[in-house]
């Protein structure tokens, strides 16, 4: 995916998500008695009413929206009205940022983005989950915490006119998200069927696929040219302020001078590492030269307590680093191990402290669970989620939808 489209991502606001937020804290503070109950559930009543002007043309042809489905996943309808939110959405953002885009562009990112938004949707209809009473409950507190926030029709039609929203769409994504924290529940909450429990992991701690590793970072930027003033005070900083410094300073220069500079970074790297190899203190290698902000001590008076990474070969790094660890014997050192993403790493594997691990096995627990969900929604993502698109998606252009 390109960084086009990864920049468009990051930049739409959930609105839906927010406004329902922004109501979903103290309950008695929007029904502190029964008359007012009442008059918001008139007010939502008549809210639900407000509508919106949408339209489809197709071959200069206007296409009746009402019960279209334009995407089908896994048996999941997704309908005009959902669908217009996130292409408007995304075109929005392009045309916001003045950035330029083609169709195909549009589409892989609005597809991107309602894959993630189904994935957990269609696990659980796979799984056969059912939206309770409860579920049923907690969409219509969001959904009315949603309306709460408007007082007359035309607001609320001005907000989902702005939005890209019908009153219908608001209510799908609501019920949704919804759904989507009911599914998590059942799958990969504390009693759900992907949970790993406290005991089956302490037992991976203690196995092979469990490692802890700590590493010099030395990035490409690290022998970038910094102006007297970056320089100002550079010992007091922390590596985070330091690497960021540097990496500004790097994507400043020219692609010749950064492959100059790389150059110069992985030399540098060697020569740290041949200490390491000539048997020099690892950790004082680490306080003396590292730039990841990750790489934390315990107690800044003692350069032994610094924990490091504790993870297995499914953790969100990235895959040079992952393979280098694993790659290594207990109190072994890595050669250079270089990744696109940072730099050069030199990687040593100590052993797993088992007093740390039970000391800090709620964290460690629910670092592992969190990576358990997103390897097992990326898998479902990437390779079970099937798509049928509506007759009218290939002949969609840039202006069809309003």
């Amino acid at each position: 995916m390109s960084k086009k489209i990864i920049a468009a991502i990051l930049s739409l606001t959930c609105a839906v998500l927010m406004l329902a937020a922004c109501n979903g804290g103290d309950s008695s503070s929007t029904t502190s008695s029964n008359a007012s109950s009442a008059s918001q559930s008139d007010s939502s009543a008549v809210l639900q009413n407000v509508q919106v002007e949408t339209s489809l043309v197709i071959d200069g042809k206007e296409i009746d929206t009402k019960d279209l489905e334009m995407l089908n996943i896994n048996g999941v309808t997704v309908d005009f009205d959902m669908f217009r939110y996130y292409w408007l959405g995304y075109k929005s953002t392009f045309e916001s940022a003045n950035m330029e885009y083609t169709i195909d562009e549009l589409k892989e990112i609005v597809i991107h983005e309602i894959k993630m938004a189904y994935t957990l949707t269609a696990m659980g209809e796979e799984n056969g989950i059912e939206y309770d009473e409860k579920a049923q409950t907690e969409f219509m507190d969001s959904y009315n915490g949603i309306l709460m926030n408007f007082t007359a029709e035309e607001d609320y039609a001005k907000w989902l006119s702005q939005m890209y929203l019908t009153d219908s769409a608001v209510q799908e994504y609501t019920r949704n998200n919804v759904y989507a924290d009911l599914v998590y529940e059942k799958l990969f909450g504390e009693n759900g069927k992907n949970y790993v429990k406290e005991e089956d992991f302490l037992k991976l701690t203690k196995s092979d696929e469990y490692a802890r590793v700590i590493h010099i970072l030395i990035p490409y930027s690290y022998c970038a040219p910094l102006s007297d003033e970056d320089k100002e005070g550079w010992d007091e900083l922390e590596k985070s302020k330091q690497f960021e410094k540097l990496e500004a300073a790097y994507n400043k220069l020219t692609d010749e001078e950064k492959e100059k500079v790389k150059a110069e970074s992985k030399k540098f790297a060697e020569e740290i590492l041949e200490k390491a190899k000539n048997g020099e203190n690892f950790y004082q290698l680490v306080a003396d030269y590292n730039s990841d902000p990750g790489m934390q001590l315990a107690d800044k008076e003692d350069i032994t307590s610094l924990v490091g990474y504790y993870f297995t070969k499914d953790w969100n790094f990235v895959q040079e680093f992952l393979d280098g660890s694993f790659a290594l014997e207990v109190d072994g050192i890595s050669d250079i191990v270089e990744s696109k993403s940072y730099g050069y790493h030199i990687i040593k594997r100590l052993p797993v402290d088992e007093e740390y691990v039970e000391k800090n096995k709620a964290t460690l627990l629910k670092e592992y669970n969190d990576i358990v969900f997103n390897k097992i929604c990326d898998d479902y993502f990437a390779n079970s989620l099937k798509i049928e698109y509506s007759e009218y998606y290939d002949k969609l252009t840039l202006d069809s939808i309003k």
